[in-house]
């Protein structure tokens, strides 16, 4: 193999392909590996912890095709050491040499037949604008678990609603749930896929970022097959296995009636909670919402820190005195990805789950636990 890329579009492709690796991969020193394809007038590159995949393929100059295996950390660090411009990558005495007009560095790589072979399934695609699917994605992932000994529970529910797609996601405490627009939607009829959430934490990485000029890079492309799914953007493809098992029930959450209504400035609220929330020092400590008639008083009462409160104008309907507590992280959550000026918090009683949400963004609902308060 011998090509000469730019610095720049190496380095950052090093770097969209190695976030995706994990630590916790059970194949051992694959997980730190990234395999290099030249063919043609293209650099593909991919790493792989078996269940997930990556590949980014950027424009070079290809004087050799070839393949090698390299250790992904290493060669990013190389390249991302070297000045700005064109950098040559090419195969010499069983090393991968590195170099510019400066520098030159030799990196051992391994027997390429040791990098598993990866195909990408193709078939007709879903097709949905990124920024949604990124707003979409920062609604939900908050939600879902991050114990592995739960793993349905670490996974987005994704299927069809309408003319459109639901996102889904709960760690048992709290639900989230959210909706988009897409094309092609039918092919999830009488589907529900889960994907692994730290898949999907990737994909909303990469699509954040400022889209492209053309209508085509404004686009996220998801195919689905019955056990994995392939996730397309840019120059950009993830692989991932779908989840297996059934998401747990959620309707008795969404359907259940309220009786007390606050409403209160989202941008407020959210500073003040985290203002109280500075004497929450472990997991046990809550923040208390007692709601007037216009006004409401947060507070954080800490034994081992000190107290803190709150007031601030606000709209309640209900029960003539209600005072109920939330976990503040995960309140918080919930708050700053509504995308109103405003937050309605619906809920019964201190027993059962709250309704956070705006009636700037009816596509977005987040359900949470109270905390119990001792009487």
């Amino acid at each position: 193999m011998e090509i000469r890329a730019e610095r720049s579009l190496l380095v950052d492709a090093l770097k969209t392909v190695s976030r995706s690796l994990t630590l916790r991969s059970s194949v051992g020193q694959l997980a730190g590996l990234v395999c290099l394809t030249a063919t043609d007038s293209s650099l593909n590159l991919l790493t792989t912890d078996l269940d997930t995949a990556t590949s980014c393929s950027i424009p070079v100059a290809v004087n050799i095709a070839g393949k090698c295996v390299v250790a992904s950390r290493l060669l990013a660090d190389v390249t991302a050491s070297l000045s700005d411009g064109s950098i040559s990558l090419s195969v010499e005495d069983g090393m991968l040499v590195v170099s510019n007009s400066e520098s030159k560095f030799r990196l051992r790589f391994v027997d390429s037949d040791e990098f598993p072979p990866i195909s990408f399934p193709t078939g007709d695609t879903i097709h949905i604008n990124r920024l949604e699917l990124s707003k979409c994605l920062k609604q939900v992932l908050k939600a879902a678990s991050k114990d592995d000994s739960r793993p349905i529970l670490t996974s987005v529910s994704i299927s069809k609603i309408d003319e459109g797609l639901q996102f889904i996601s709960t760690d048992s405490y709290r639900l989230a749930f959210t909706r988009a627009t897409c094309d092609n939607v039918d092919l999830l009829e009488n589907k529900k896929i889960l994907l692994p959430a730290r898949v999907l934490s990737d994909v909303v990485r990469y699509v954040s970022q400022s889209p492209g000029s053309s209508a085509t890079d404004d686009t996220v492309s998801i195919y689905v097959s019955d056990n994995d799914a392939v996730i397309s953007f840019d120059n950009v493809k993830m692989f991932t296995r779908l989840v297996d098992g059934k998401f747990p029930s959620f309707e008795s959450v969404t359907t259940q009636e309220y009786n007390n209504l606050l409403t209160v400035d989202r941008t407020r609220f959210a500073e003040s909670v985290k203002r109280v929330a500075l004497l929450a020092r472990d997991n046990a400590s809550k923040v208390n919402i007692e709601c007037m008639d216009d006004h409401v008083i947060l507070s954080v009462h800490s034994p081992q820190v000190g107290d803190a409160e709150e007031t601030l104008p606000a709209k309640f309907i209900g029960d003539q005195y209600i005072h109920i507590a939330f976990n503040p992280a995960f309140l918080l959550d919930g708050i700053e990805v509504l995308s109103g000026a405003n937050v309605a918090i619906k809920f019964h009683d201190d027993k059962m789950a709250a309704l956070i949400s705006s009636d700037d963004d009816t596509d977005f609902q987040y359900y949470l636990m109270p905390i119990r308060i001792k009487s």
